[in-house]
């Protein structure tokens, strides 16, 4: 059976504690694994990975993606997510970066059936780690906040990307939606 994947990057730049850029992304993986963790029922399993060194190049999501097609892992698809916590507008709206095959329309759907009324918004963004696992074959979506629509942190790469200037019920919204999308992908 195939599995999903679901992963964040875990480093930021010196002089930057990295709140948003990416321990946003490290807390929605962490709290949707734990919550997919009690789901009864599943027809597919699920991988959860942390990647260093993104900022320089991608380096650990290219080493992951390599390692899962050499030892022939069947991955359902790929969910990767950078930068959750910054909203200005207080519009909810999430990025999905390149959402391959039906991945667009499994968030449209869910968040649709759920209630959860969070705007998405599709991009060509492909300069994190998403791109590893496409390169090599595998299905793949980026969530961020709104980096192309621009309403993204104004302390990206800062010292100032602190616990302070995280949004963090705009974060809940996203991990919401994130872990019901992978609930929805593990279902029988």
């Amino acid at each position: 059976a195939s599995s999903c994947r679901l992963g964040a990057s875990f480093d930021s730049v010196s002089k930057s504690p990295g709140a948003n850029d990416n321990g946003t992304g490290v807390a929605a993986v962490l709290a949707t694994a734990r919550w997919v963790t009690d789901l009864t029922c599943r027809s597919r399993g699920f991988i959860v990975a942390f990647f260093d060194e993104e900022e320089v190049g991608l380096i650990g999501s290219h080493y992951f993606a390599s390692r899962l097609l050499d030892d022939g892992v069947a991955v359902d698809a790929v969910h990767t997510i950078d930068q959750m916590g910054w909203d200005e507008d207080d519009d909810r709206m999430i990025e999905l970066e390149k959402p391959d095959g039906d991945l667009f329309e499994l968030y449209d759907q869910v968040d649709t059936e759920a209630g959860l009324d969070i705007p998405l918004a599709q991009t060509l963004t492909a300069s994190t780690d998403h791109e590893s696992f496409r390169e090599r074959g595998f299905l793949a979506v980026g969530l961020t906040e709104g980096y192309v629509s621009g309403d993204t942190t104004p302390h990206y790469h800062l010292p100032s990307d602190a616990y302070a200037t995280v949004d963090f019920a705009y974060l809940a919204s996203t991990t919401a939606l994130l872990s019901l999308v992978m609930a929805r992908r593990l279902a029988p």
